[in-house]
């Protein structure tokens, strides 16, 4: 259902080729998957796709959705995915996507702990 909320945003995206270089990442669910679509010449040939199935659904548990838009279309797309969905974000296709273990694993190495107050009785 929260999918079917955002199709009219995503087909935007598809629309404009912006997944021909910068993928559709879906993460949270178990593996990182990573969606391009394939235009032109290359979706006539399909010459070198992958289009195996995958063992289970990517959206389930808690996952996250980040779409990639042209930089012009960010602005609008980010409050029509807002608005429907909070799993469900945009970027440009000039953005990263954010490593959510990356920024985890950051914020526990720079933790420290003083022992001295720790051990005080």
């Amino acid at each position: 259902m929260e999918l079917a909320k955002v199709a009219g945003t995503a087909c935007a995206s598809i629309a404009s080729e912006a997944p021909k270089d910068a993928p559709i990442v879906i993460s949270g669910g178990g593996p990182r998957v990573r969606v391009y679509c394939v235009f032109d010449e290359d979706a006539i040939t399909q010459d070198g796709l992958n289009e195996d199935a995958l063992p289970k659904s990517p959206a389930q548990g808690d996952w996250r959705m980040s779409i990639p838009f042209l930089p012009d279309d960010v602005a609008w797309s980010s409050a029509s995915l807002a608005a429907a969905s909070c799993r469900i974000s945009a970027r440009s296709v000039d953005d990263e996507v954010e490593d959510q273990e990356a920024d985890t694993a950051a914020a526990k190495s720079s933790l420290s702990i003083n022992l001295a107050e720790f051990l005080k009785s």
